[in-house]
């Protein structure tokens, strides 16, 4: 039996014109992590509506977070702010965001900024999993130790 459970967290509702939005969440288990997948675009628009949702996914969570962001299309500085935020509320309980990306813009995008330092994006699922230790590095690929 698989280990993975999906659960749909959130979609924006249609407009008046009945167009879907840009952007959904969707979320699963794997093992005693939370992923909350952010599909579609996330500009300021896109992130202020999807704010509450995500806030209620680390409010919830009761283990390790993953934002994958690898399905999301668009992503821009009102983005980082909502990882910020998420970084910011899990804080609170003593937890860590960790980001699941590998396109090189949004990459280069939290480094510049200097959020990979706080995020620590890494590019699988299973890369993100990996515990990491004080000095920001996989606790699997230290060598010396």
């Amino acid at each position: 039996m698989s280990d993975r459970r999906h659960r749909h967290l959130a979609a924006v509702s249609p407009d008046p014109a009945g167009f879907p939005g840009r952007w959904r969440l969707c979320g699963h288990a794997i093992g005693d992590a939370t992923v909350l997948e952010l599909h579609g675009e996330f500009d300021l628009a896109s992130t202020l509506s999807a704010r509450g949702r995500v806030m209620a996914v680390m409010d919830a969570a009761e283990s390790a977070v993953l934002i994958d962001l690898r399905p999301a299309t668009f992503f821009d500085c009102s983005g980082l702010r909502l990882l910020l935020s998420a970084h910011q509320r899990l804080r609170t309980r003593s937890g860590r965001p960790r980001v699941v990306r590998d396109h090189v813009l949004t990459l280069r995008l939290l480094h510049v900024t200097g959020i990979a330092a706080v995020l620590r994006p890494a590019p699988t699922i299973a890369d993100a999993r990996t515990p990491v230790v004080a000095d920001g590095l996989p606790a699997r690929r230290r060598s010396g130790r």
